[in-house]
């Protein structure tokens, strides 16, 4: 007997690695000051590193105002 799902059988995409991917959170995804602080955090209570950078990332674009302009970073 195959171990194939049906059809009809949903696909657990956050469970199934080979759909997604493994994430990773890289040096250059976010400011290196996230970064930093996203690894020391994730070190220290066992998370994922995206797992704080994502809500980070959420909150400073909330609090910058509309009229703020951010350059392009210098090569």
């Amino acid at each position: 007997m195959s171990a194939e799902p049906k059809a009809t059988d949903p696909i657990d995409i956050f469970g199934d690695l080979g759909l997604t991917g493994q994430g990773d959170l890289e040096r250059g995804m976010v400011p290196d000051v996230m970064f930093d602080f996203a690894q020391d955090a994730s070190g220290r209570i066992g998370l994922n590193p995206g797992a704080i950078a994502i809500p980070m990332i959420s909150t400073a674009a909330v609090a910058i105002r509309h009229g703020w302009k951010v350059p392009a970073k210098a090569e």
